[in-house]
């Protein structure tokens, strides 16, 4: 890649900042922050039926159980006895569960143990509805958490048929299960005046702020909630992690005592959802030499009894539909199916890798049918640096590199050669097989609900040594964004990267921020921290200008040095004298994404700043007896 002069890259190799807490197992999750004696221990009991009324609900034995302090159901709720994010439709407890594991009430006691042995006592009685479980019966039922939607761009239906070439068929993609190393957990610390510390394995720490508040009928100013790191997101504790919290809290409100609820994994796996699974259906019609003319897509996810986040990442599978060829001709029907299963929710690509499959599994039936390389059909069909660089959202593709990334991959790859050797293999073999792919990629970056693209930074100098303090509203799951904003700023100021801290993320220092997610946290959270930390150094230099009659004022921060027009400061030696002459080393920051703009209602618009490109040489054996 050619730099510019306004380029500069941060690529000093350096360890995560935990990577040595991580191996030594010092490293402080949810579970691992040490409890005063009182604390309690926390447990819920959910709906053994996936679609049910409960017709009696006896908590005797639970009470009476050794060891329970306090048991909550709704009635204990002051408030919104709701988690859902966006839409009404998650309660925190239910009388009509609409999914098998959803929580029912929860109880307090001295040990995990006793409060998952006290659940177990409760004896429920059901009126069994009959369920939907998939999503084939859903579209049949016409059972929807959200409204359908379709999108056009052009004639395809006319180009279909005017083809060459013509094909149908359908897809499936299945579910995931978040298998963080670290599972869902909170503990809460009840603080005067009503409110409450709230410690929790989340990605959205303002947004689980907010849920309780509701949910208390307090103001949010009351909750404070703290993430250090979690072991592992990948969107699973994005919402699903707030009826976690919530539970927790209100466990604590009632008993008054700090509450620590590590759930079970079985439990865990059981009440939250998963990766949507989709299901699709296509008629395509091609030339001869696999250019496609004209694409229709019915395209249905399996949503489960909620919507959740289910319309944004339906929405990112529409808008990843192309992945990186140029459709122009395209009609889109998507359903967003409600099934009586847990709600599914954010998974890493957040419906841009199920709409991404659609397009290369009828790329792969394009070239079967034609009897051509994969390669050369997926090469036909990029985008441009030309008029074919239009999505069929109306963005224009100003970075666009995949045939660049495409065309060196093949190269280092040696697929060709490697194709004919795979291909002699199978000659020569009854049972096992093997197989290549080479299959691109060209992801959004940005958040497609547009006032998500914001972030928030605090950033002190302390006058003693020169050291600073950082805050922003990103979440630590692995990724290494603390690492990345301590490179910033560290870069920004001209120092070592061991003279920044980066601490736990809290709503009590950087308020309503996003969640760490669409792969936009360190974008974001760094901007805002390099904006905080040119708010400093604009009150230094306005400090020279004044005290040394210096009119160029824009320092060079480099190697612990401040330079100036005729003038150099070692960096503590002018933070202390600015501190002396009552400069303000503090700031906060802030960032919000420029130029993009989405109308959904069109359709259209510029949803992503850019696009992240990447392509992959994949290469298999399969034992065709056992699978």
């Amino acid at each position: 890649m050619l730099k510019t002069k306004q380029e500069t890259f941060i690529n000093e190799k350096i360890p995560h900042e935990s990577a040595i807490k991580h191996v030594t197992g010092k490293a402080y999750y949810t579970d691992d922050i040490p409890e005063s004696p009182e604390t309690l221990y926390g447990a819920i009991g959910w709906s053994k039926k996936s679609h049910a009324i409960i017709k009696k609900m006896n908590l005797d034995a639970v009470t009476k159980s050794e060891g329970v302090v306090a048991v909550i159901t709704l009635d204990d709720i002051p408030g919104r006895n709701d988690v859902g994010p966006v839409y009404d439709g998650d309660p925190i407890f239910t009388k009509k569960p609409e999914d098998f594991g959803a929580p029912l009430f929860a109880v307090a006691a001295k040990t995990t143990e006793l409060a998952r042995k006290a659940v177990l006592k409760a004896k429920i009685s059901y009126k069994t509805l009959k369920p939907i479980l998939n999503i084939k019966e859903a579209l049949k039922k016409k059972s929807f958490v959200l409204k359908e939607r379709i999108i056009k761009r052009g004639e395809p239906l006319k180009e279909i048929e005017n083809s060459a070439n013509y094909l149908k068929g359908n897809f499936t993609t299945g579910s995931q299960e978040h298998f963080a190393l670290e599972g869902q957990a909170a503990f809460v610390i009840p603080q005067e005046d009503n409110d409450f510390k709230v410690f929790s394995s989340t990605q959205h720490p303002s947004e689980t702020q907010q849920i309780i508040a509701k949910m208390l009928d307090q103001k949010s100013n009351t909750i404070t909630v703290e993430t250090r790191r979690i072991g592992g997101g990948f969107g699973g504790k994005e919402t699903q992690s707030f009826i976690f919290a919530a539970i927790c809290t209100l466990l604590a409100k009632k008993t008054k005592l700090p509450v620590k609820l590590r759930v079970d994994r079985d439990d865990d796996i059981i009440i939250t959802g998963k990766r949507h699974d989709f299901y699709s259906e296509y008629e395509v019609g091609f030339d001869e030499l696999g250019v496609i003319n004209g694409l229709k897509i019915k395209l249905a996810s399996r949503c489960g009894m909620s919507p959740d986040l289910s319309g944004a990442i339906n929405e990112r599978a529409l808008l990843h539909v192309d992945n990186a060829y140029y459709l122009k001709n395209l009609i889109v029907e998507n359903y967003l199916c409600k099934t009586n299963t847990a709600s599914n929710t954010a998974f890493r690509g957040f419906g841009g890798n199920q709409g991404m499959m659609v397009i290369e599994n009828i790329i792969d039936n394009i070239s079967g049918y034609l009897k051509k390389d994969p390669a050369e059909i997926r090469r036909l069909n990029f985008y441009k640096k030309n008029k074919k660089n239009i999505t069929h959202y109306n963005m224009k593709i100003e970075d666009n590199i995949i045939e660049e990334i495409f065309d060196q991959l093949i190269k280092s790859s040696n697929y060709k050669s490697r194709k004919l050797s795979i291909k002699k293999f199978n000659e020569n073999n009854i049972y096992l097989k093997k197989g290549i792919a080479i299959t691109p990629v060209k992801f959004g970056i940005s958040f497609t609900t547009w006032h998500l693209n914001q972030a928030g930074a605090l950033v002190h100098i302390y006058c003693n040594d020169g050291s600073v303090h950082v805050n922003t509203g990103a979440i630590e799951m692995g990724q290494g964004t603390y690492t990345k904003i301590a490179q910033l700023a560290a870069h920004a100021l001209g120092l070592h990267h061991s003279k920044i801290k980066v601490s736990a993320t809290r709503t009590d220092k950087v308020p309503n921020t996003s969640a760490s997610a669409a792969s936009s946290t360190t974008d974001l959270n760094g901007a805002a921290t390099l904006n905080a930390i040119s708010k400093i150094k604009t009150n230094l230099a306005n400090y020279v200008k004044r005290k040394y009659k210096i009119k160029n004022t824009e320092g060079v921060y480099e190697n612990g040095m401040v330079k100036f027009k005729g003038r150099s400061f070692e960096f503590n030696k002018l933070i202390k004298e600015a501190y002396l002459n009552r400069v303000s080393l503090s700031s906060s920051g802030f960032y919000a994404t420029p130029k993009i703009y989405f109308n959904k209602e069109s359709f259209t618009g510029r949803p992503f700043l850019y696009f992240a490109y990447g392509a992959a040489v994949s290469e298999v054996m399969i034992d065709t007896l056992t699978g």
